[in-house]
Order: structure tokens, then sequence, then C-alpha cells
């Protein structure tokens, strides 16, 4: 049985592409586990978003958008619950 050259070539970059996915999507996994965590993230319209992301213990309140990203609040980590909670109550984020 003969293979022609270019159905080799395919399914060798097929197995390349397949393994350079795989490993890519695996080193996407683990870094969750690092010191940088999104906590949580709130969509509040078209291209606007709110972060929570974890750095070493402090937490951050991130506002997103599409051109750029401020932190609004950093927050210890009991009292960022609280504080968020107490938001949440409110309604008006006053």
């Amino acid at each position: 049985m003969t293979v022609e050259p270019g159905l080799l070539a395919l399914l060798g970059l097929l197995v390349v592409g397949g393994s350079a996915t795989h490993w890519w999507l695996g080193r996407r996994g683990p870094a969750a586990e690092g010191p940088i965590r999104v906590v949580a993230s709130r969509a509040l319209g078209a291209k606007r978003a709110l972060a929570l992301v974890e750095v070493d213990g402090v937490r951050l309140l991130l506002g997103c958008t599409d051109e750029r990203i401020a932190c609004l609040a950093r927050l210890e980590r009991p009292a960022g619950a609280a504080a968020l909670r107490a938001v949440g109550a409110r309604g008006d984020g006053s």
C-alpha cells in the first residue's frame, strides 16, 4: 500500500497541531492555581464588566472596558466579601 506524500504531510500537520493545542490548553488550566486567580466576574453591559481578582491573598475589584482596566478597590479577603455584600444589598453601588 502506498501513501501519497500530500496526505502524509497533512496527517503530520494534524498530529503536530493537535499536540500543540493539547499542550496550550493544558497550560491554561493549572494557571488558575497560581498566585493570580479570578474569583468572580460580572458583565455590566456591552463591553463593560467587573472582575474580582485575588493576587497573593489581596482581592482587587477591577472595572474592565474594551479600552482599559481600572482598579476600583483593594480589599483584604474577609473585608472584601463583606464590602461586596454591602454594595449588593444597597443596590446602588454608593
